[in-house]
């Protein structure tokens, strides 16, 4: 393969190519992994806007007798307000530090 000689010559310039980056390949992950948080954000928002709505709408069906029509009409108003936040989300100036 290759004698000792090249492969320190190869470890040298490794080393050397990792110092002058100065840590950039962590930074690239780190913000890699800031750009899923928003997209996770926004669903577990919208999700959690269809339960809650929907949770309300079941309590109206349980309390007032008009099943399936609160669930049904307070599960739409919750997607509707999921799809709205995840609007304003996507439109906010994202913070890039």
């Amino acid at each position: 393969m290759s004698d000792p000689s090249e492969m320190k010559e190869i470890n040298r310039l490794d080393q050397h190519i990792r110092q002058s980056e100065g840590g950039s390949a962590k930074k690239t992950d780190s913000e890699s992994s800031m750009r899923l948080t928003p997209g996770a954000r926004i669903g577990f928002d919208f999700v959690s806007a269809v339960i809650a709505f929907g949770l309300i709408g079941w309590f109206i069906d349980r309390e007032c007798g008009l099943a399936p029509w609160g669930l049904t009409g307070m599960s739409v108003v919750g997607f509707i307000v999921g799809i709205i936040m995840a609007w304003r989300e996507l439109q906010s100036p994202t913070d890039t530090k």
